[in-house]
């Protein structure tokens, strides 16, 4: 699709690795990012957790930390750069909600993230370098933030039927 729309276009790139490049990198986004998604939020689209308000809260925050990120031109705050300040919510939803909840965050992240990249694209540097850096640190955070909330996922389960088994006992 990537191929036809960018011939059809007529911004077919000269260098065949900067195409590969681009191809891959949606690829494996759409791949840490939309797939988790769909399948946590198609399965139930309701959050059933009694906690929707701390949902609320930790979502507000990613999105407020990208916002500031991606579309203000503010690197730090303090001498703190704010990628390490988005961490904090981040392992906050991962290790109090489940994985789905991860999910929306990393897609909340990528969608301001990705916008704001569009919004302030400066010519210093080529669009493209400048998104492929933006994409490679969302797969980088997704990877991490999926098997974190997987991990922890685990430990749920795990501590869940042990304590089954000990009342049987």
């Amino acid at each position: 699709i990537v191929l036809a729309t960018r011939y059809i276009a007529g911004n077919f790139p000269a260098d065949p690795g900067e195409l590969w490049r681009m191809v891959w990198v949606g690829g494996i986004m759409s791949v840490l990012i939309l797939t988790p998604l769909l399948t946590a939020w198609l399965q139930e689209p309701r959050f059933k957790s009694t906690r929707n308000f701390e949902h609320f809260i930790a979502l507000a925050f990613v999105a407020a930390i990208t916002y500031t990120i991606s579309w203000i031109p503010m690197g730090s705050v303090a001498g703190i750069p704010l990628i390490y300040v988005l961490l904090a919510p981040l392992f906050w939803i991962g290790m109090r909600f489940h994985p789905r909840s991860t999910s929306l965050a990393l897609f909340i992240l990528s969608t301001i993230a990705i916008s704001g990249a569009f919004v302030n694209y400066q010519q210093s540097e080529t669009f493209g370098e400048m998104l492929f850096g933006t994409e490679m640190l969302l797969e980088t955070l997704a990877a991490i933030f999926l098997i974190f909330a997987s991990v922890i996922e685990e430990r749920r389960a795990v501590t869940s039927v042990l304590t089954k088994h000990v009342s049987q006992l």
